[in-house]
């Protein structure tokens, strides 16, 4: 039998490992930024320039977004110096003065829940008043409110009627009261 010839230790390592060996600087090492990928940029920018030299890119830069960055600017500089309720008021207009006009009157009635009529019976009056939904009330104006279609429509206490320029409140006195009501309401949606 031969006797184990090989030698273990330092003497077979790989070359790459051997102390001493010189590195070349001028190979190609390995990079993430190809020939072609550049190619494809230069390529992806001179078209993008091509398209902003046409008409209808003009049109929409100029009239879309330049446009709605100033008003965007405007209302922003706006927010800063107008108070929450003069937001609320400029969203909801007239339905925002009605509601808190209402919940002023009736804060002190914790039982109070307004009966809030459909919003196309609304807009047979001359008036168009559009009252949000009750949650939105309730947000804005603290105030609760249901619609005739809702469970809450026999637990309101108070009706709101709009004839023709005159919104009024009107105290609901018994449920055949509100059974009227909601006959008169139900073919309108809201």
């Amino acid at each position: 039998m031969k006797p184990n010839t090989k030698k273990s230790g330092p003497q077979n390592l790989p070359k790459a490992a051997n102390i001493g060996q010189k590195i070349s600087l001028t190979e190609k090492s390995p990079s993430f930024i190809s020939d072609k990928s550049v190619l494809l940029s230069i390529a992806f920018l001179v078209v993008l320039l091509l398209i902003r030299q046409t008409k209808s890119y003009s049109y929409f830069y100029t009239d879309k977004i330049v446009e709605n960055y100033s008003e965007m600017r405007d209302v922003r500089d706006i927010d800063n110096y107008m108070d929450i309720d003069v937001r609320k008021m400029l969203k909801w207009q007239d339905a925002y003065r009605i509601l808190k006009g209402i919940r002023k009157v009736t804060q002190n009635d914790t039982n109070f829940i307004l009966l809030v009529p459909p919003r196309s019976y609304l807009h047979l009056s001359n008036k168009k008043i559009e009252i949000p939904e009750p949650a939105v009330c309730y947000y804005y104006a603290s105030l609760k409110t249901a619609r005739s279609t809702s469970s809450y429509a026999y637990k309101c206490s108070h009706v709101l009627v709009v004839n023709n320029q005159d919104v009024s409140m009107i105290k609901i006195r018994s449920k055949s009261h509100i059974d009227s009501l909601l006959q008169v309401y139900k073919p309108y949606s809201y």
